[in-house]
């Protein structure tokens, strides 16, 4: 610690959310806190690789038991400064539901390589560059329905009159509202399956013709769409029999959208009005990957939330350089675990 902050890789996310919510737990006990039901804490070693031998092992042990929990609270979003356009509160975003992930694998090979002096007319390269530019051009089509137009609908009552109008008449305004908010990348993300151009290789030498080429395409996959889905919109894209098609790596397809109408939900919405007072809370869709997806067998319902304050400046803390946390924030990410502790060992109902 110094100057006010926890300093160190992980400080914000996540060992933040795992230390927080235990310090909550450790003073309430000695409290003589008794909740009246089991409540199991999971931190994971692997969630950064997909949580294989941790989440997903995890997961299979309560099936195996036949445990069947009310709800599961992972990290997610955060709550929100500043970053929605039209809201000068802060914003609660609990997340109802993740997108799915894929990557996929395109390459094209030929029989001819040589000098670059005798080129054909047409290379691999520019076989390779002539989809990936038509994907990039081509994604799929942005979603009228969902979590994001429903956080809007919920935000509309704090927005400008003018805002309020339309957010409060999507039947009406809806295709104006997606117009407006694929402007920008960040809200755009939200609309819609991503299409990331990450990996490009091909080549040894300038002078001369490669034999092989491949590209890397990453995915972030909207509920409504599917991994398969996906695949076939890849293959759809410029059909060329030149260019195989291949998944790379592990393909999991969106979350199922958990409820914001449970008795959950209304403890983690109480909690953060009683610790963040004059913050709004609303469903929101998490655009990251996390490894809550293994636990949809066994939680009714998953809300994936971090009682981080975040704003613009902050975004590059994640996974970055300078990674902190303002210790301040941390003592209230305590007092929000420890809310809620408390609000789900009353009797259901109760401070509703």
């Amino acid at each position: 610690m110094a100057d006010g902050f926890v300093l160190g890789r992980g400080a914000w996310d996540n060992k933040s959310n795992g230390f927080s919510l235990l310090e909550a737990m450790e003073n309430l006990i000695k409290t003589g806190y008794k909740p009246h039901q089991t409540i199991y804490f999971f931190m994971g070693a692997d969630e950064e690789v997909n949580g294989l031998h941790g989440a997903k092992m995890a997961a299979a042990m309560l099936a195996k038991r036949g445990v069947k929990l009310e709800f599961l609270m992972d990290e997610g979003m955060v709550i929100a400064k500043d970053l929605i356009p039209g809201v000068k509160q802060p914003v609660a975003l609990i997340a109802l539901a993740q997108k799915g992930y894929i990557s996929v694998r395109r390459s094209v090979d030929v029989d001819r390589v040589g000098y670059s002096s005798m080129p054909p007319r047409e290379s691999v390269i520019g076989v390779l560059s002539a989809w990936l530019s038509r994907l990039e051009k081509d994604p799929l089509p942005e979603r009228r329905d969902g979590l994001p137009l429903a956080m809007m609908e919920t935000l509309a009552p704090e927005m400008p009159m003018s805002i309020r109008v339309v957010m409060s008449n999507l039947w009406l305004f809806k295709p104006i509202v997606i117009k407006a908010l694929a402007k920008s990348d960040p809200s755009r993300a939200q609309l819609h399956t991503t299409t990331a151009l990450t990996v490009v290789n091909g080549g040894i030498k300038d002078n001369v013709l490669p034999g092989h080429v491949e590209a890397k395409v990453n995915f972030c996959i909207m509920p409504g769409d599917t991994t398969e889905s996906v695949l076939e919109h890849v293959r759809n894209t410029l059909a060329d029999p030149r260019i195989q098609v291949a998944k790379d790596g592990i393909a999991i397809d969106p979350s199922r959208v958990s409820s914001a109408g449970t008795e959950a939900y209304r403890c983690m919405e109480r909690a953060v009005r009683q610790v963040y007072p004059y913050t709004l809370v609303s469903p929101g869709l998490f655009s990251a990957f996390g490894d809550a997806e293994y636990f949809e067998d066994v939680a009714q319902d998953i809300h994936r939330f971090s009682p981080i304050p975040v704003m613009a400046a902050d975004a590059e803390l994640f996974h970055g350089l300078n990674e902190r946390m303002n210790i301040a924030d941390y003592i209230q990410m305590i007092r929000f675990y420890r809310q809620l502790l408390l609000n789900m060992a009353e009797p259901a109902g109760k401070g509703s």
